[in-house]
């Protein structure tokens, strides 16, 4: 049967039309597209734990040191992070 095919012209591979091969590169495109904010969200939660369980405590016992008020975001950055630690389900 797929000798008949080739020789009228058809192809001897599965039937395929533009549509589907649209929509299988929409897919693989897709797919690949989400990498990178999925990547992008685990970094922004690493950097948050590393910054709050590290440089803000840190930054906040030099400033207690040194009898200076801490900066704004500092204070706000502590506050996230003892709320964080009291969470039932904290990584």
């Amino acid at each position: 049967m797929r000798e008949k095919r080739a020789q009228h012209g058809g192809s001897t591979g599965p039937a395929t039309s533009p549509f589907q091969r649209l929509a299988l590169t929409f897919k693989k495109k897709l797919a690949v597209s989400l990498v990178y904010p999925a990547a992008a969200g685990d970094d922004v939660l690493v950097i948050d734990r590393v910054s709050g369980d590290l440089c803000s405590a840190g930054v906040a016992k030099l400033f207690e040191n040194l009898n200076a008020q801490l900066p704004a975001i500092t204070v706000l950055m502590l506050a996230w992070v003892h709320a964080r630690r009291n969470l039932p389900l904290s990584w």
